[in-house]
């Protein structure tokens, strides 16, 4: 058994190169078959509902008691 990719034998490089390339292709169909289609998820959570509007910014400061620096 040889511990190094450098004096390792032609079928130890070629197991390396297909575990690395089922590994992808698991990883690929898995990212395919995760995708959500966003335009019909988006259809269905719209509502008959008007938008809500943000309203006049507020600011709020105040200072209670020293400032220790």
């Amino acid at each position: 058994m040889s511990h190094s990719l450098l004096s390792a034998g032609p079928s130890t490089h070629l197991k390396i190169v297909v575990v690395a390339l089922a590994a992808a292709i698991l990883l690929v169909a898995g990212a395919i078959a995760a995708h959500v289609n966003t335009s019909r998820g988006l259809a269905r959570m719209q509502g008959p509902a008007p938008a809500v509007q943000a309203a006049k910014p507020v600011n709020y400061t105040g200072r209670s008691g020293t400032a220790i620096r």
